[in-house]
C-alpha cells in the first residue's frame, strides 16, 4: 500500500499535473502510486469530460503515516504527513499553472 495515491482521470488530470505530485511525493521520501488503491478523481457533472480547463487530482494519504490505527490517535508522524500535504498540493497548483501557460 502507497503513502501517497494519486487519483487522477483521463480527461481532466494532466500528465505533468499528476507527475508533479508524484515527483514531490517521492522527494519528500514518501511512497506514491497512481489510482491505487482507489482511482479517479472528482469533477464537478457540470464540467466533467466538457471543459479540460478544469483539472482534478485527488490526493489521498494512507492513514498509516499519521495515525494508530488501533487508537484513532494521532501519531508522531501527524505534522510531517499534514506537512506533505500542502507541498503535494502545491505542487499540483504549480504543474496546472505551467501546464496552462504551455498550452495557452
Amino acid at each position: 500500500m502507497p503513502d501517497f495515491d494519486i487519483g487522477t482521470d483521463a480527461f481532466h488530470t494532466p500528465d505533468p499535473v499528476g507527475k508533479g505530485v508524484s515527483a514531490e511525493a517521492k522527494r519528500l521520501g514518501f511512497r506514491a502510486q497512481f489510482n491505487s488503491p482507489y482511482g479517479g478523481s472528482i469533477v464537478p457533472m457540470k464540467f466533467y469530460q466538457k471543459d479540460r480547463r478544469v483539472i482534478s487530482v485527488m490526493i489521498e494519504a494512507n492513514r498509516k503515516l499519521y495515525m494508530d490505527l488501533n487508537t484513532m490517535q494521532k501519531t508522531a508522524g501527524f505534522e510531517r504527513t499534514r506537512i506533505a500535504c500542502n507541498r503535494l498540493m502545491y505542487a499540483a497548483a504549480y504543474a496546472a499553472e505551467q501546464y496552462f501557460g504551455s498550452v495557452l
